[in-house]
């Protein structure tokens, strides 16, 4: 007798779990079908889902990350999941206000309008960038070789240089670490020739003895 009821409960459960993975599987207390979409639904009023918790540190030691794989972030506070691939994974921030974005602006020392072979020193303003940023310097959308610091000095500015930089962050807990600057384009004056007209008062034919003023007027002087 007790084998045969055995071998009842024992067929229920393979049809139980024969209507679980055709349909789906349902968790919790609610005890309805999970969504005709989901294959796994975790049901419940009153309780959350936990996912890993980790540091930064550990996350990156994850060996092969599936893309999608998904952590909650214990430094930076935030939902951490992988956009990109198992052998070159790139962890993405999901939308929170805990997360920070990197930015960089540029200035220029002298601004404004400068002259023909004036050297301009541009300076990049950071925030957010870690402790060791790294930057590349453009001039007209194309990367200068080798200009990779704060500070870039161009020598021999030409009228209308467009000179931006871009900022890679390694900060731990940013939204994107990557941040494009402001532009800056150049006016620059070519040098001008100097002259000088001189005009004479009275003009034109006088008497001897008259007394002539001359008056100079220089352009560029």
């Amino acid at each position: 007798m007790k084998k045969f009821i055995s071998s009842i409960f024992l067929s229920i459960n393979v049809l139980i779990i024969q209507n679980v993975s055709a349909q789906g599987v349902a968790v919790g207390a609610g005890g309805g079908n999970p969504d005709p979409s989901a294959m796994f639904e975790v049901q419940s009023t009153n309780k959350g889902l936990l996912p890993p918790r980790m540091t930064t540190a550990q996350r990156d030691a994850i060996a092969l990350p599936a893309e999608g794989l998904q952590i909650y972030n214990l430094d930076c506070h935030t939902l951490n999941f992988n956009a990109g691939t198992p052998e070159s994974p790139e962890w993405v921030t999901v939308s929170s206000s805990n997360s920070l974005p990197a930015s960089v602006t540029i200035s220029a020392a002298p601004s404004g309008t400068v002259c023909e072979n004036t050297s301009v020193i541009y300076s990049a303003l950071v925030i957010n960038g870690g402790g060791s940023p790294t930057y590349q310097w453009k001039k007209n959308n194309v990367a200068i070789p080798g200009e990779t610091n704060p500070v870039y000095t161009n020598p021999s500015p030409v009228n209308g240089d467009a000179i931006s930089c871009i900022l890679t962050s390694d900060a731990p807990c940013i939204s994107n670490a990557t941040a494009t600057s402001n532009i800056i384009t150049e006016v620059v004056n070519s040098p001008s020739a100097v002259t000088v007209s001189i005009t004479a008062d009275p003009a034109g034919a006088v008497c001897e003895g008259t007394t002539v003023n001359f008056y100079s007027t220089p352009s560029n002087g």
